[in-house]
């Protein structure tokens, strides 16, 4: 083999060493950008989740700072009642006295009763501050990370899935007629007068009417002893609710 030969064959052996050394890189630098990709998009569905979550648990305390509301309405109208008893007792005679006793024991229990749900409601109202600022926190996070996957410019794998929830149908027991205490439309929901005394439990789903005029479906949420908190089953929405309407157990 002649020097020319021999360079023909050097200079083929490098060209091959170099193609060797930048397939090699390039396939380490897909390698290090589809991991960063994978990475990014795992960040970014726990933060989806994370800010799922946490708007369902502020939907949760507004609708119970709604419910203590209606409480402390409750307990005012209470305390007021006992107010007037005790007014009209002032001049009985000493059985009048014992019966004064007992009403201003209850008129203390309730205004603790009072303190205790202002209590809970300044401490829910706080909550709903906190979760509000953590779901802002979260959104500006995922909309970074979105921002950063979009960046490596390589095609994400997108998966969607569907859960169909069957509706849940309970049988009511003897539940007596109820009607509508009051209608939330900021969040979309009611409050009646049944509770766990009457047999209400949730998921249960209860018929409104107007008079003799069918309205729609709610479907309860919260159930306390003497009332319970219904999300509004559409098409009815919470503009078509109003105090007062009849509520049913649906059959």
């Amino acid at each position: 083999m002649n020097n020319q030969g021999k360079a023909i064959t050097i200079f083929l052996i490098v060209i091959s060493i170099l193609l060797l050394s930048v397939t090699g890189i390039t396939l380490f630098f897909l390698k290090t950008e589809n991991d960063l990709r994978k990475s990014l998009e795992v960040q970014l569905a726990q933060a989806k989740a994370s800010a799922a979550k946490l708007d369902g648990d502020l939907k949760e305390s507004k609708k119970k700072v709604f419910l203590m509301e209606e409480k402390m309405k409750d307990a005012d109208v209470k305390i007021n009642g006992l107010m007037d008893e005790l007014e009209l007792q002032e001049g009985l005679r000493e059985q009048g006295k014992v019966e004064n006793a007992a009403l201003k024991e209850a008129l203390d229990s309730e205004k603790k009763t009072k303190e205790a749900i202002e209590r809970d409601l300044t401490a829910a109202q706080e909550k709903i501050g906190a979760l509000e600022q953590k779901i802002k926190e979260e959104e500006a996070r995922r909309a970074e990370l979105e921002a950063k996957i979009q960046a490596t410019e390589m095609p994400a794998a997108e998966a969607q899935s569907e859960v169909e929830l069957g509706k849940i149908v309970v049988t009511p027991g003897e539940i007596p007629e109820g009607k509508i205490l009051s209608v939330n439309a900021e969040n979309n929901f009611a409050v009646f007068d049944l509770g766990q005394e009457q047999g209400v439990a949730p998921e249960m789903i209860f018929s409104v009417y107007r008079g003799e005029q069918y309205l729609g479906d709610i479907k309860v949420a919260r159930v306390e002893t003497k009332m319970s908190v219904a999300d509004i089953v559409e098409p009815l929405t919470s503009k078509q609710l109003q105090k007062n309407d009849r509520v049913t157990a649906k059959k």
